[in-house]
């Protein structure tokens, strides 16, 4: 005698429900996900401040300038003079001059003119330059640093004159990374059996940075 199976009979109206997850495992889920997908997207980013924060903590083992090139010594010619005293922002133009006649390094960050003198100070990631004109002679002195490539790459962790784009961009870098941060803690909280000793441990890294920063700080 055969016994038929009702769930191999096609016609059998017995069907298997499969239970959708609740919210809770879908947000855990969901945290998952994007964590992956960021720590993928925040590789390169937190490789590059890991190591340049590594480096700007320890100045001794490298030189963040080349040595010193000699002076650049330029003249003007008598068009450029007339503009230069007629011109309502004389370091300005004398910037735009001297970089069509020399590699300079920066941007632009002060000038002061007096009398026959104009001073120019540019300064940036990549390097720094000083330019100084004499309208009376129409002479031009250029001094120019170069910054080596890991003077490069810890001038672009602190972003202070590595120019607006850049900054820009550690503010987006620095957001993504406090999202992926946060959810990582929230992945810790469907995890029940080890919450208990990770909540421990945060409270323990909160302690213990509070305390350095009162007492190894000067």
């Amino acid at each position: 005698m055969t016994v038929s199976n009702p769930t191999n009979d096609p016609n059998s109206s017995t069907k298997t429900t499969v239970p959708r997850p609740g919210s809770k495992v879908r947000f855990y889920r969901q945290c998952r996900l994007w964590h992956g997908y960021l720590s993928a997207f925040a590789f390169a980013t937190l490789l590059f401040f890991a190591a340049t924060g590594v480096l700007l903590n320890h100045p001794k083992w490298y030189a963040a300038t080349e040595p010193r090139r000699p002076p650049i010594k330029l003249t003007l010619t008598s068009s450029q003079l007339q503009a230069l005293h007629d011109a309502d922002a004389p370091a300005q133009m004398l910037t735009q001059m001297v970089s069509e006649r020399t590699r300079l390094y920066g941007e632009y960050k002060s000038g002061e003119s007096a009398i026959d003198q104009i001073f120019v100070r540019l300064r940036g990631a990549r390097g720094a330059s000083d330019i100084r004109a004499n309208l009376r002679e129409g002479s031009v002195v250029v001094v120019s640093e170069r910054a080596t490539t890991l003077g490069l790459l810890n001038a672009l962790h602190r972003g202070e004159q590595a120019g607006m784009t850049w900054r820009t961009l550690i503010d987006v870098a620095g957001g993504i990374l406090i999202v992926l941060a946060l959810l990582g803690y929230a992945i810790l909280f469907s995890m029940s059996a080890r919450l208990k000793t990770s909540l421990i441990v945060t409270g323990l890294s909160v302690l213990g940075t509070m305390m350095l920063i009162v007492t190894a700080v000067r």
